[in-house]
């Protein structure tokens, strides 16, 4: 059987995926938070939405960048040895 991250899709990226990079980046100037998303956070966001996918992240920009697109995303959480 093949390891899970195999088993993810994988998409490329595409000019429209950097258009809509660069729309919600712009929307989130527009709230006063343009620098508060990183170029690649909002790359990953972008292909994530254009390919109708849930970013599974541990990183507030991306709850940030879907106040803005209305994209599901989905914190993870982790368990470390010593939280047991």
């Amino acid at each position: 059987e093949r390891p899970p991250l195999a088993r993810m899709p994988v998409e490329y990226l595409t000019p429209a995926i950097e258009d809509r990079a660069v729309e919600v980046q712009a929307a989130l100037g527009d709230r006063g938070q343009h620098r508060a998303a990183s170029i690649p956070d909002l790359l990953i966001a972008a292909t994530a939405e254009v390919a109708q996918l849930t970013v599974l992240h541990d990183d507030k920009d991306f709850e940030l960048i879907a106040e803005v697109t209305g994209q599901p995303v989905e914190r993870l959480t982790t368990t470390r040895a010593s939280d047991k």
